[in-house]
This record gives structure tokens, sequence and C-alpha cells, in this order.
């Protein structure tokens, strides 16, 4: 077989705008962005389309395509992410964590291609430490 296998980490921010959810049982639409570096080797940012579908209980499946561009080449991307969303009953962000697959391409023909599997923890969610650390300072 040819190719690299392995595995690297490759943080990223991923953040999205969706409509047509009252509740995490709604299917809902929208658009998500994305910027990521590849085991810090390049830069990538991508913009697609998302369709979000409640899998009950909370969790959802997410569907995300479209294009990015990575140095010079641009390339696609389609990505696939099952989580978990807590309900918000305050306002409308709630946080999100779970894993994804990805395939994505780059070049004439999508000549360099990558298949990636991996886990997305919310910026929020990984906040809470410090928020709990400063309550204590805040007097209430």
């Amino acid at each position: 077989m040819e190719g690299d296998f392995g595995w690297s980490v490759a943080p990223g921010l991923r953040g999205d705008l969706s409509w047509g959810r009252n509740t995490t049982e709604d299917v809902g639409f929208g658009v998500a962005a994305r910027v990521d570096t590849p085991a810090f080797r390049s830069f990538r940012a991508g913009l697609g389309p998302e369709f979000i579908a409640p899998l009950g209980g909370g969790a959802q499946g997410v569907v995300v395509v479209g294009p990015f561009l990575s140095g010079d080449s641009l390339g696609a991307f389609a990505r696939l992410s099952l989580s978990a969303k807590s309900p918000n009953q305050h306002g409308s962000y709630g946080m999100h964590s779970g894993v994804f697959c990805e395939l994505s391409g780059t070049g004439s023909g999508l000549a360099s291609t990558a298949l990636v599997a991996g886990i997305e923890l919310d910026l929020g969610l990984l906040a809470l430490p410090v928020f709990a650390a400063l309550r204590p300072l805040g007097g209430h």
C-alpha cells in the first residue's frame, strides 16, 4: 500500500451558525468555518454548509462539506461528526464534544487525499476549570 499512515496532532478551531433548531431534537442547517494546522506543518482554512440531524438523547450527527485553502492549494473536504450537545435553557449556545471522521483532498483531481478521525472538545468545556477556579474570587 502506498501513502503515509500514522497519527499526528492537528489542533484547530471550528465554529458554526445553525438555524431551525429550537431543541436538540430538531433538524437544523447552517454554515461552518474552520482553521487547523495538520501536524503543525501547514495551515488550512475552510468553509461549508452543514446539516444537523438529531440522533436522540441530545446526540446529533453533523455533516459538513466544502472547500478549503491549504497554503497555495485549493481542496475539498467532507466531515461527519457524532456528538452530544448540552441543552441551554438560558441562551442559544450549547457546548458539545464528540468524534469525527473527515475525508479531504487537494491538488489536481484531489490527487493528495487524507482520511482523518479524531475528537472534538468544545472551547467552553475546556474553559470550565478556569471559570471554576475564578469563581471564589468573584464573591458570588
